[in-house]
């Protein structure tokens, strides 16, 4: 039996209709093969009528492609990749293409899986913001033919197009201002990776210390036990500012677990910024409408993800051996009002 389509009508159908076989009605709505105007017409005429709808994997094996475009973030909250996936559509949407969303939740095991699935769904191309794993996965999806573009990090061992930020830069440019406000121990709400890992905001923080003169006191470096998020950041408030030496101000990994570092200093009946100075890195967009404002390094995720979009379709148009590409965004410094001088 010919399985059908949700409207109901087969291509055999179609042809039946039409009068002609299958092979024409084929021909006649894949634009392939001589056929005559009149019996072209017609045929579409007939599908049209019939609602006929062809199977994605049939015209994908017709073109070559299934035009749909994977993007594999590490967060599962949408504040981190919403902006990202608008600028994605805007650049692939109005050349038919759909974009495909997953999420790794920051686990590899999770991410080799999604990597599995958009294998199984044919994607053109993929835009990942790894885990920093899964290298022999990663490296399959080019051997596959499917296109590939990284977003924020790279991958160890990986030559691929790659679209960041200065991390480093920009969180050695935070640290040095809240040392130009006078203060000298600065706490570090560092993210969640991988012990193997050093995330280049820590970097920054490190370098920012030493260029000031100041040695960098290990206590006051506390890491994330849980994903990115606000409660990972309060957690990580409580460790450093429940202390009798606590820091005067404290730098966080992104905005999130900032807001988090915030909420526990009001929790112990701290004032941000009077008695503790907080500051964050993302900008994200409700970082200026808190009850106190957050001092934090501005990061055009829309431009990054326009980038980084543009690079995966030049990959797709037959340039899979083009020079790869690693396109470096310079943050900016958001002054509001949740860093002061110390009290």
């Amino acid at each position: 039996m010919t399985a059908r389509r949700a409207s109901g009508a087969t291509l055999k159908d179609v042809a039946r209709e039409a009068g002609v076989s299958v092979t024409s009605a084929f021909r006649a709505l894949n634009n392939r093969g001589e056929l005559r105007e009149e019996s072209r017409g017609r045929i579409r005429e007939v599908a049209e009528r019939l609602h006929y709808v062809p199977s994605e994997p049939a015209r994908a094996m017709v073109r070559g492609s299934t035009k749909t475009i994977g993007f594999l973030t590490n967060m599962r909250a949408p504040l981190g990749w919403s902006v990202v996936l608008a600028a994605m559509e805007a650049v692939f949407e109005p050349r038919g293409y759909d974009v495909l969303v997953a999420s790794s939740d920051e686990e590899p095991e999770r991410e080799a899986r999604r990597l599995l699935t958009m294998v199984r769904k044919r994607v053109d191309g993929v835009l990942l913001l790894p885990t920093g794993n899964n290298l022999q996965q990663i490296v399959s999806l080019r051997e596959r033919g499917i296109a590939l573009v990284l977003l924020y990090y790279q991958v160890a061992g990986l030559d691929a197009d790659c679209v960041t930020f200065d991390f480093q830069g920009g969180a050695r440019r935070m640290v040095s201002y809240l040392v130009e406000l006078g203060h000298r121990r600065i706490g570090y709400a560092a993210s969640y990776r991988r012990p193997a890992e050093v995330a280049p905001h820590e970097l920054g923080y490190r370098e920012a210390l030493e260029e000031a003169g100041l040695a960098v006191d290990e206590d006051l470096v506390v890491r994330a036990t849980s994903h990115t998020s606000i409660q990972a950041g309060y957690d990580q408030g409580e460790r450093l500012l429940n202390r009798p030496d606590r820091p005067s101000a404290v730098f966080a990994a992104n905005d999130l677990q900032a807001i988090g570092v915030m909420e526990a200093c009001r929790q112990l009946g701290l004032r941000v910024p009077k008695d503790v100075s907080v500051v964050g890195l993302g900008d994200m967009e409700f970082s200026r409408y808190l009850q106190v404002p957050l001092t934090t390094m501005s990061q055009d995720r829309y431009q990054a993800g326009v980038k980084a979009a543009e690079l995966l379709l030049a990959r797709t148009a037959d340039r899979m051996d083009a020079a790869t590409q690693v396109v470096v965004l310079e943050p900016r410094l958001i002054v509001r009002e949740s860093a002061a001088p110390p009290g």
